[in-house]
């Protein structure tokens, strides 16, 4: 008898629903995967990749701030540019490798200033009709693996743009090359050509620093203009100026200047600046990579002189800054070619310094000069390596009368430059406790006004010696110490401002060096202010602890020996002017 075997079938049955379940939800799971790596993962990365190119772009930003204040300021400044990116780590998912970034410079392209001349006539010999600079872009690229629209950003002439996939550009920053009537212009130099993650450290060099701008004007042939590399259009151009820009100078913006904007090549953009204005032109050299790290001489300038001053000279490049002799290794010197009885250097051969400049001192009451630079590196035309120069004869100063404290010659001399040809001087009396100097500064010309940016004093060569090495203010009651007045130079009328010595000290030095005012004095036009010069002290080491170390002894009256003084003040277009006073009531 055979034996039956019961199978229970809802046993194997429920093994089976238990596989096909976790096949199911297996399934499910990397369907899921599948969705975020194939949709998620990209957007995500996208994010991180936009984020990421805001940051390059505010590094390249922070480039062309670094490249313009390289420009102005000597040494080595540094950027950082965060060139690539990396993802955010995800289990079981698969990220794309880290995305790097280029960057690089372009070929170089030319700046072109033109129908531009200088206003000084040594410096025209350099600077007259057109004048031209090499510069190069600074381009950065990323290369994401999803946002494939990012743009390309580019350090152009004075403006960051970014230059689109579909030809477009459009601006990262603002514009620096022009303010007002001040143009600013950087030559970038150099090599760069890296691709990579980490970031990458930039040091941009002045390689020719711009200490002072140069005074110029538009020549007969038109309009200065201004033409730079840049793939903006005209519009984009004309809004990025803002209120730089005024089509209409006649009745307009009284302080724009740029009156048209055109595009000669689709790289290329050239601003026409309105005729009949002074402009102040500052050229830069900047190193990003390697290049030559010195300029050249290019031309020899100076300042006016007159009988008893320093004539001094200055050795400049081609983008108008002094050439230091240790950069050149070519031992600058500088000689006098005709009329070395002019001048108390008997040898009449001086090195030019550190600061680009050799001072001669002229001691005849009048005659030609002739100075030529010598050992230059590649010849210079004979209008660039000579300066020429005429010595006036002083003549007879004025006396302050009625007792007054000074009086002022009528001749004086200029640094080239608008302002200062707006400029007169008359005699006034000084004649009160206050000053022991003073004349009437008078915006006589056809300047919209006239600032008064910095102050000199030094002493004049008829018979100087001994004097007090200090200009400061009488002491409280006649007593010795300051009395709280510490202004030394005030300017009152139509332009007021003033010149403090500052942080306890109560003098400087009568130097002739520029002291800057602590607040600048505008003249309008037709205005006039009285520039005051403080009393004049002698000083000695104190023996009694004086805590500032100085003694004061008021002298009511300057000797003799030290009556005769220069007076120098600059304007805010550079120019200046010298005045030559003399105390006139002494009596010892």
């Amino acid at each position: 008898m055979r034996r039956r075997i019961k199978v229970d079938f809802r046993e194997s049955t429920r093994g089976q629903t238990l596989q096909l379940g976790a096949i199911l939800l297996l399934g499910i799971a990397v369907l899921g995967l599948t969705v975020v790596q194939s949709q998620i993962v990209p957007a995500e990365n996208e994010r991180v990749e936009f984020q990421h190119s805001m940051t390059a772009q505010d590094d390249m930003s922070e480039l062309h701030n670094t490249i313009r204040r390289a420009g102005t300021s000597e040494g080595v400044h540094t950027a950082e540019i965060t060139m690539g990116t990396t993802y955010p780590t995800r289990m079981f998912l698969i990220n794309p490798p880290p995305a790097q970034g280029a960057l690089w410079n372009g070929t170089s392209q030319t700046v072109r200033v033109a129908n531009v001349t200088a206003t000084d006539d040594e410096t025209r010999d350099h600077l007259n009709g057109s004048h031209t600079l090499q510069t190069k872009s600074i381009s950065y690229r990323p290369g994401y693996n999803v946002y494939q629209s990012a743009p390309t950003t580019t350090y152009q002439a004075g403006v960051l743009v970014n230059e689109h996939q579909n030809g477009n550009s459009t601006a990262v920053t603002e514009q620096t090359l022009i303010r007002q009537n001040e143009i600013y212009i950087v030559s970038v130099g150099g090599n760069v050509s890296r691709t990579q993650l980490r970031s990458a450290s930039l040091t941009p060099q002045s390689v020719s620093t711009s200490t002072d701008a140069t005074t110029v004007t538009n020549t007969s042939e038109g309009n200065v203009t201004i033409t730079v590399p840049s793939t903006l259009s005209e519009q984009q151009y004309i809004e990025l100026l803002g209120p730089q820009y005024d089509p209409d100078p006649e009745t307009g913006n009284d302080s724009a200047y740029v009156t048209d904007v055109t595009k000669p090549g689709p790289e290329r953009i050239t601003l026409a600046l309105e005729p009949g204005v002074t402009y102040q032109l500052r050229t830069a050299r900047v190193a990003v990579g390697p290049d030559t790290y010195t300029t050249d001489p290019a031309y020899l300038t100076s300042e006016t002189t007159q009988t008893g001053e320093d004539v001094v000279l200055e050795a400049r490049d081609w983008y108008g800054n002094p050439v230091p002799n240790s950069d050149t290794n070519q031992n600058l010197t500088v000689n006098v070619s005709t009329g070395r009885g002019q001048v108390a250097d008997k040898d009449g051969l001086k090195a030019v310094g550190e600061d680009g400049r050799v001072v001669f001192d002229v001691t005849a009451a009048s005659g030609a000069i002739n100075f030529t630079l010598q050992n230059t590196s590649r010849p210079l035309s004979a209008a660039n390596r000579s300066v020429n120069t005429s010595v006036a004869a002083l003549g007879v100063v004025g006396n302050g009368g009625n007792g007054g404290n000074g009086g002022t010659s009528d001749q004086s001399g200029f640094i080239g430059g608008n302002q200062s040809n707006c400029v007169t001087n008359t005699t006034t009396n000084g004649g009160s406790d206050s000053f022991v100097l003073s004349f009437d500064l008078t915006n006589s010309g056809s300047c919209d006004s006239v600032t008064v940016k910095k102050f000199g004093l030094a002493y004049d060569s008829n018979g100087n010696s001994g004097g007090p090495s200090t200009l400061s203010r009488e002491g409280k009651n006649g007593n010795n110490g300051p009395d709280g007045r510490d202004a030394e130079v005030e300017l009152t009328g139509a332009g007021n401002g003033t010149f403090t010595s500052g942080n306890g000290a109560q003098g400087y030095s009568i130097d002739g060096s520029y002291e800057p005012m602590n607040s600048e004095a505008t003249i309008p036009t037709g205005g006039a202010s009285n520039v005051g010069i403080g009393y004049i002290y002698k000083t000695q080491k104190a023996t009694n602890g004086d805590p500032l170390g100085i003694t004061y002894t008021v002298v009511d009256s300057p000797p003799k020996s030290f009556r005769y003084f220069t007076v120098k003040l600059l304007f805010g277009d550079g120019s200046g002017k010298k005045v030559y006073l003399k105390v006139t009531n002494i009596d010892s």
